[in-house]
């Protein structure tokens, strides 16, 4: 079926300023920003990402300072990879906030937790104090279980509302984000990443692509890419980047022309850049169809 595409959106113009935002690209990582921690542990690799480089099990981290003075409406976001199957003794850890610069002393603050025990592995955000991990929201057990690289993006808002968002590509096309309350005033003072490792895991963490700093409100609108019948009443609708919120879900901004009523407007579970449409009636072999946004 031939289809003609029309999309138009408005969005309002907003700016941030980034406390923290390093892509490596320097082949360096101990100026512009500085980072520091177990420094002889980590290179910077040709690819451009930050890797752990040891030769012996170990713990290892760098960390720098945040320079926030609060975490609502702030954002954070990066890129991990973990080229092997996680456990209990080989995770990776991002720490959003803590409270000590030395992050292997388990200090208070926030942190995304990559690898745990058995195959349940999924990304999950902590809040920890005084040692004590307490859980506030996770994306689906198993999704990083084998060897993975995955873009995440955390926000949180003033009423301590979070959101997690979890490309399993690496990249920044987020899915419908993982959502949990913790309203906890931990400023903390750092940013950091942290791997525990053994022997044969000593080269396999990687990260890159980190911001942190007040929420980046995307001014670029998404683009219609495609839209493929999938049956006579599903019509499949695919943009350039994710989308959400209450008008991407109704169907009244979806207009088929010839005239054909769209029933409901959901999100693709895994691709936030897909919106599934079930239309009232079915469409006709044959016929050439138009669709505004």
């Amino acid at each position: 079926m031939k289809t003609t595409l029309i999309f138009l959106l408005l969005l309002l113009v907003f700016g941030a300023t980034a406390q923290v935002s390093d892509q490596f690209t320097d082949g360096d990582f101990m100026a512009s920003p500085t980072w520091s921690g177990t420094n002889a542990d980590f290179i910077v690799n040709a690819g451009g990402e930050l890797q752990i480089n040891n030769t012996v099990a170990a713990t290892s981290y760098l960390s720098l300072p945040h320079g926030l003075a609060t975490l609502d409406g702030q954002e954070w976001s990066i890129k991990v990879r973990q080229t092997f199957a996680p456990s209990s003794s080989n995770f990776g850890r991002v720490y959003l906030t803590a409270t000590a610069a030395d992050l292997s002393t388990n200090p208070d603050g926030f942190y995304i937790q990559l690898g745990e025990a058995n195959a349940t592995d999924a990304v999950r955000l902590f809040k920890i104090v005084g040692g004590i991990s307490t859980q506030i929201c996770a994306s689906p057990d198993g999704q990083i279980a084998a060897s993975f690289a995955v873009g995440i993006r955390v926000l949180r808002d003033n009423a301590g509302n979070w959101q997690l968002f979890v490309d399993p590509t690496g990249g920044t096309n987020y899915g419908t984000a993982y959502t949990g309350t913790d309203a906890s005033v931990i400023l903390g003072t750092h940013f950091g990443v942290l791997g525990t490792y053994t022997l044969s895991n000593a080269t396999k963490f990687f990260f890159d692509n980190v911001y942190v700093g007040p929420e980046i409100i995307d001014t670029q609108a998404p683009t219609l890419v495609s839209a493929t019948a999938i049956s006579a009443t599903q019509v499949d609708v695919l943009f350039s980047e994710s989308v959400a919120g209450a008008q991407t879900l109704s169907p009244s901004n979806y207009a088929l022309n010839p005239a054909t009523t769209v029933a409901s407007a959901t999100i693709d579970g895994t691709n936030g850049a897909l919106v599934h449409l079930t239309l009232s009636s079915n469409l006709q072999n044959g016929q050439n169809y138009q669709i505004n946004c």
